[in-house]
């Protein structure tokens, strides 16, 4: 009740404002700009940011503050005593560098509960004067405007207009309607607010917290140090692509990348649905290892390493290819089910697969019937571009091939389309088309005497004529010269054909019904889930609450030790922590090979799971042997566990029986597989790479360096120096990582020796 009647209050704020009521223009004048603080640059030049500040307020006592009494805005007079300004200007600084979310839509403005285009800015001063002290990069302010309003205008579209307190409501009603209990759906709340929570990238309340900086500090270490060769564990990521979409298609469309344009359009898609961004968003270490910071404006020095760290590593490139590829081959199976839908061939799982997606039959005909591309080894190839409002075309046996002709008539000029009878097959050459037909406007002044020109209105782009053209030759496929009376051996004949051919192009296109926009949108939003789902990265939805370091206790443990309940989550009391996400750090690609690997094999849902599941372990043992040195043998059935556990296909379990097995040999306990398997690297008891298995790789990091200090401080600099070198960032780069072994075991022999005393 509380809520609703402060949007009440809101919305009569808003009304009187409009009416003139209330100020609600830019007392500076200038043009309305997103403002987003410098907060480095503030802390860097605090004093000079203060004395802007100081001068404003000296020069502008007057302040508008919203009135929650009256419900207006009210002009109010502040003090202008040097010790009230200068109080004023410190009071301001610190808020904006305690901001918990300074991307925000509501950052910097006097009321959250206003609706957005009626806030005022806590400091209204205009940008020329704070300049050198906020974001003044456009493609930052864009970035990161879309990061936080993006999400939101995407969640009040979907649920149309209603707020994620509107939809909270709703949710407890209808638990408490089905005969559950508040605390069931309290429950449900609480993960429907906190994956709204991450998805709009306001999960941290506290992000400046020393937990959360220290969290970070040890994140950033070991992500810049233990994944120096982490592009290498892509190699089994082609397995995945064949589960999905089966091998023939996978072996056509590798065969086919270096003969057609089939790669470039499959990327451009990709990238079209949201995905493949990776590289250009410095995103490609969350693959592996989460980042979790409430600012999408960081842009500094350690950014630009870490994005450095990924391309060299191998990752982010490998994820570019691999993402491209997949982009192809799925572009290819959501069009061919399409097709095998609407001609009643498809099988329960392809029906399936496209209905997962969102895509029933209708949307399937209109998808089979869209202006695609056929590649010469038979892969289609979308381009949804040319989609929106386009024509579906008509059934035909023929098949369509897109790319050069290498055809020309006996004077030697270029045929860019054209049907050959004797192979039921179309030609066209759709760049040719575009770039150089379109210019000539031929269907305004055709070649062939006797044919007339086009209908107007009918060709208005190059895409227009490329979709006529291509209609045209289909129509060539379904009524041909002796069907229609007409003999093709005399020029009257030819022409008469022709116009014939011409009108029923015409008609087609004028009758066809257009691709409806929000078949394009399944289409790509079927495209980027499905790339997102193959090349592996998790997402809001894959990772359990704690990996964000925030625990929510249920009030009935929680008061017993005087803990409050939080104002957002009903029923729980919240605790935030960067070190309790420590443990999950390179959990990303498990987490989400469960859901997308593993879940994906229990349902049913892969085209070929057996051979891609065989695949997989003959890449995982190749990875082995790439990753373990020539002085080590192992037995067969070590190798066969360790290539299942590189596979991927059970990531996390096989992941956490190691780590079991490592935990037990570190507190002096068995081999928990009786010596059947031995650990991933040599295990003597330590109690404190016991507590690090754990941990996770921050502490396993943060304890390496410790030891190296200690041994740096306490009589062996030789080995200390080693240790440090070795876990310092990039020293693990797979270029690298020998020559950096080389020169600190050289260190180390010479400080102390080779019998490990300190030589004088």
């Amino acid at each position: 009740m509380k809520r609703l009647g402060d949007e009440v209050e809101s919305a009569s704020a808003e009304i009187d404002a409009l009416k003139g009521m209330g100020p609600i223009a830019s007392k500076s004048g200038e043009p309305y700009r997103p403002r987003y603080w410098d907060r480095a640059a503030i802390v860097k030049r605090r004093d000079e940011f203060r004395a802007v500040l100081e001068s404003w307020y000296r020069q502008n006592p007057e302040v508008n503050i919203f009135n929650k009494s009256t419900g207006k805005f009210e002009r109010v007079k502040t003090s202008t005593e040097p010790d009230s300004i200068s109080r004023r200007a410190d009071e301001t600084i610190t808020s904006i560098l305690n901001e918990p979310d300074p991307a925000s839509p509501n950052a910097g403005y006097l009321s959250a509960g206003l609706p957005s285009h009626m806030k005022r800015r806590v400091l209204d001063i205009p940008n020329s004067l704070v300049l050198d002290f906020i974001e003044t990069n456009p493609v930052n302010v864009m970035k990161a405007y879309v990061q936080r309003n993006g999400p939101r205008y995407e969640f009040s579209r979907k649920f149309e207009g209603n707020s994620i307190d509107d939809i909270l409501d709703d949710t407890f009603n209808e638990i408490i309607e089905a005969g559950g209990t508040p605390e069931k759906a309290y429950a449900a709340m609480k993960d429907v607010r906190h994956l709204h929570d991450r998805v709009s990238g306001s999960v941290l309340r506290n992000p400046n917290a020393l937990n959360q900086k220290a969290s970070r500090g040890l994140r950033l270490l070991a992500m810049l140090n233990y994944l120096g060769s982490a592009g290498f564990s892509t190699i089994t990521e082609p397995a995945k692509i064949i589960m999905e979409h089966g091998l023939g298609t996978s072996f056509k469309g590798l065969f086919g990348v270096m003969q057609s344009n089939q790669l470039k359009l499959g990327a451009k898609e990709g990238r079209i649905a949201g995905e493949m961004l990776e590289n250009l968003n410095g995103m490609a270490h969350m693959r592996i290892s989460d980042g979790i910071t409430n600012n999408p404006l960081e842009g500094d020095v350690i950014d630009k390493a870490t994005n450095a760290f990924f391309l060299l590593n191998g990752l982010g490139p490998a994820t570019r290819i691999l993402k491209d590829f997949d982009a192809m081959a799925r572009s290819h199976t959501l069009i061919d089910y399409s097709v095998r839908l609407t001609q009643g061939k498809a099988t329960r799982m392809e029906q399936e697969y496209l209905g997962r997606y969102g895509i029933d039959a209708q949307k399937a005909k209109a998808i089979a019937n869209a202006p695609w591309e056929k590649s010469e080894s038979g892969m289609y190839m979308a381009n949804t571009e040319a989609w929106t409002n386009t024509i579906e075309f008509p059934a035909t046996k023929a098949e369509i091939s897109s790319g050069p002709t290498n055809s020309y008539t006996p004077s030697g000029r270029y045929k860019p389309a054209f049907y050959r009878e004797s192979e039921n097959k179309i030609y066209i050459d759709e760049e040719h088309i575009k770039d150089v037909m379109w210019n000539e406007r031929g269907w305004e002044n055709p070649r062939v005497e006797g044919v007339k020109p086009i209908q107007s209105g009918i060709i208005n782009s190059p895409d227009d004529l490329v979709t006529f053209i291509k209609m045209h030759e289909i129509m060539h496929t379904i009524h041909s010269a002796k069907s229609l009376g007409f003999d093709k051996r005399t020029k009257k004949g030819k022409a008469d054909y022709e116009n014939a051919i011409n009108d029923m192009a015409t008609a087609e296109i004028k009758a066809q019904a257009r691709v409806a926009p929000e078949t394009v949108e399944t289409f790509r939003t079927a495209l980027g889930s499905g790339i997102m789902n193959t090349i592996l990265m998790g997402t809001p939805a894959d990772k359990p609450i704690i990996t964000d370091g925030i625990v929510y206790i249920p009030m009935r443990v929680a008061k017993q030790f005087g803990m409050k309940e939080d104002p957002k989550y009903k029923g729980y009391s919240r605790i935030e922590s960067g070190l309790l996400g420590l443990p999950f750090q390179f959990y990303s690609y498990s987490l989400a090979a469960v859901n997308k690997t593993m879940g994906a094999m229990a349902h049913g849902q892969l085209k070929n799971q057996y051979i891609g599941t065989a695949i997989s372990m003959g890449l995982g043992y190749m990875l082995l042997q790439m990753k373990t040195p020539d002085y080590i043998d192992m037995s067969f059935s070590d190798q066969f566990a360790r290539s299942f556990d590189y596979s991927g296909v059970a990531s996390l379990y096989s992941d956490l029986f190691y780590t079991a097995m490592t935990t037990s040999l570190a507190l002096g306990g068995p081999n928990i597989t009786g010596g059947v398997l031995q650990p991933r690297f040599p295990q003597e008891p330590d109690k404190i790479d016991a507590a690090t298995a754990v941990l996770g790789a921050g502490p396993s990091i943060g304890s390496d360096m410790a030891r190296g200090a200690l041994d740096l401080v306490t009589g062996n600099p030789g080995e200390g120096t080693k240790e440090l070198i070795r876990n310092m960032p990039f020293a693990r780069l797979w270029f690298l990582k020998g020559m950096v072994n080389n020169m600190t075991n050289a260190i180390a022999e010479e400080v102390d020796g080779p019998s490990g005393f300190k030589r004088y």
